[in-house]
């Protein structure tokens, strides 16, 4: 959010457009989640799916479903996102 504000104040400054302040936090209210800490399923429900030793990977599930979480393709409810880790970890056994 801060670095959107910051680059539309430097928009303003440069006269690049018009001001974008009240959109872009419209934007950010309107996220299901702010931090990857309100995601409800993490990397601990991950492991009790699967046993993977490699935090790369866990990691990269994470931020998948985070991504996904964002973008309103997938609910922040527990259930959901377990089903959807458990597609991303069929998808490593392929």
């Amino acid at each position: 959010l801060e670095i959107c504000l910051v680059a539309n104040k430097i928009a303003q400054v440069l006269d690049l457009g018009n001001n974008q302040e009240a959109f872009i936090q419209d934007i950010y209210d309107n996220l299901p989640i702010k931090k990857r800490c309100e995601l409800k399923f993490n990397g601990h429900d991950i492991l009790e799916i699967k046993e993977i030793k490699n935090e790369e990977i866990i990691g990269e599930i994470i931020k998948e479903i985070e991504y996904n979480v964002v973008n309103k393709n997938i609910e922040n409810e527990r259930e959901k996102l377990k089903d959807f880790a458990k597609q991303l970890l069929e998808r490593l056994d392929e």
